[in-house]
């Protein structure tokens, strides 16, 4: 098993190192501009949304020794995702002590397209859901045995570890917290040093993570940090307009690029399991629900319109749950032959739709979250910044690859010194809203020509037009393009 399971984490990881080259996203790109450039003290002492701190500091570490190539600043995010794997099957052996679930788990993981996406995504997403799930396992470990002090420190440091990733962590150790706790009332008679251990841990695990924010609070004071939520509150809630929405774009996340037969075997696994967990009373393996469960309330209840990407962490629980569930339905003691055959199928169809993924040269959440702009802006300094300008829509990409190219930021259309514009237009922003008789500088130019198109943009080139006042002409009479 220890074998096979090294063979699926090193396949993984190859299959996500092709990725990692990737164009820059925004979010990415605007925390390397705007923190992990920085130094170390700014970046513990300066929140927003963005700034993941203790995944911001790796960035600044890994960036520093390594440069700012995109796959340098991923490293972290790569490293973390790639983590996951191993220790997903970890959770899986230690709720079912079934080793298909723990091979199970680990192909759900590592072809499972988010997760590869956050993986070689320099954003902290892959280390919440490592330090969610290692808490998660560090729980179900403290129930069986509660008595292992260490643990106890081990899960408080972990819980706020996570937290100082992102800290939507609060949700996966509140319901850590609530699990634990349960456990020690079902223990007959209760055990009051049970109870001081919990409350004790998580006490632990507040003060520290209090100490990790002190001194953003210290130097921007807590109404920055109150005003930073409220400006994200207000930004997402324009997106998610209810509970049932954001569960389903969760939902949507989980199984997005994934095969219909592989959603059907997940979901049916994830029903036996809720089913046997229901019907064993004293066994511990209801405890990943109640991190779910206590999540989703504790979410629902702040009304906090969390984005898809943030419920990440719940997606290796809810894999390994599915697995045990599957591995119940696959060894059946009285069907041998049919168990083996399921067992055969569930393996196959989890590997094919890893392999499928992998086909998706472009994996990105956020609609249009990718703006093909680097190789634009190469051709645009090969031509001569001074005589060319690029038009797209807005992303801090565009800001971060001049910085690698160390190069200014091209000229405008109106400048008299322009030759030609580079388009770059895609689905959100299409030709005719980026190029049109609405953009000053319009009339100086011929219509433009597709030069070529990309995974995920077309790039145009307009040239200016030669001088026409001597012919009587002042070029209004252009066509506007169409899309």
């Amino acid at each position: 098993m220890l074998v096979l399971l090294c063979a699926i984490t090193l396949a993984a990881a190859a299959g996500r190192w092709r990725l990692l080259d990737h164009p820059m996203r925004y979010d990415e790109s605007y925390n390397y501009l705007n923190y992990a450039s920085r130094s170390p003290g700014y970046i513990v002492t300066h929140y927003t949304p963005n700034n993941h701190v203790l995944h911001t500091l790796m960035v600044h570490v890994t960036s520093r020794f390594l440069g700012d190539h995109p796959a340098a600043l991923r490293l972290p995010a790569f490293v973390g995702g790639v983590l996951l794997i191993p220790m997903t099957a970890g959770l899986a052996w230690a709720v079912s002590r079934r080793r298909f679930a723990v091979v199970l788990s680990a192909l759900a993981v590592a072809g499972s397209s988010p997760l590869i996406e956050y993986s070689v995504n320099a954003r902290g997403y892959s280390w919440l859901a490592l330090f969610a799930t290692l808490l998660a396992w560090l729980t179900l470990r403290l129930i069986r045995h509660p008595d292992h002090k260490r643990f106890w420190l081990l899960w408080a440091l972990i819980a706020a570890l996570g937290a100082y990733v992102v800290p939507v962590m609060i949700l996966a150790v509140t319901g850590s917290f609530v699990a634990l706790l349960i456990a020690n009332s079902r223990t007959q008679p209760a055990r009051p040093n049970g109870l001081r251990r919990v409350l004790g841990g998580g006490a632990i695990a507040a003060g520290v993570m209090a100490g990790f924010y002190l001194p953003i609070v210290l130097f921007e004071g807590l109404h920055k940090l109150l005003a930073t939520k409220e400006m994200a509150y207000g930004i997402l809630g324009g997106q998610i307009d209810s509970f049932g929405q954001m569960v389903l774009a969760a939902v949507t996340l989980a199984f997005r690029h994934a095969a219909l037969p592989w959603i059907v075997l997940l979901l049916l696994g994830l029903a036996v399991y809720v089913y046997r967990a229901a019907r064993r009373d004293g066994d511990a393996r209801w405890t990943p629900l109640v991190i779910v469960a206590t999540a989703l309330a504790l979410a629902a209840a702040m009304q906090a319109p969390f984005p898809a990407r943030a419920w990440l962490f719940l997606f290796p629980i809810l894999f390994a749950c599915a697995a045990d569930g599957l591995a119940q339905l696959a060894w059946l003691p009285t069907r041998r032959y049919a168990s083996a055959a399921l067992a055969l199928v569930i393996a196959g169809v989890s590997i094919a739709g890893s392999a499928g993924i992998l086909a998706h040269s472009r994996l990105c959440a956020e609609p249009g979250g990718l703006v093909e702009i680097e190789s634009v802006l190469r051709d645009c300094q090969d031509f001569g910044a001074e005589r060319c300008a690029v038009v797209s829509r807005y992303s801090p990409a565009r800001a971060y690859y001049l910085r690698r190219l160390g190069a200014a930021e091209p000229a405008q259309p109106t400048s008299n010194g322009v030759r030609r514009v580079y388009i770059v237009a895609d689905e959100l922003r299409p030709l005719a809203d980026l190029w049109g008789p609405h953009v000053d500088g319009y009339h100086n130019f011929a219509l433009p020509r597709l030069s070529r198109t990309v995974a995920t943009a077309s790039l145009y080139l307009a040239d200016r037009l030669p001088a026409l006042t001597a012919q009587g002409g002042s070029g209004d009479d252009q066509i506007e393009p169409g899309p």
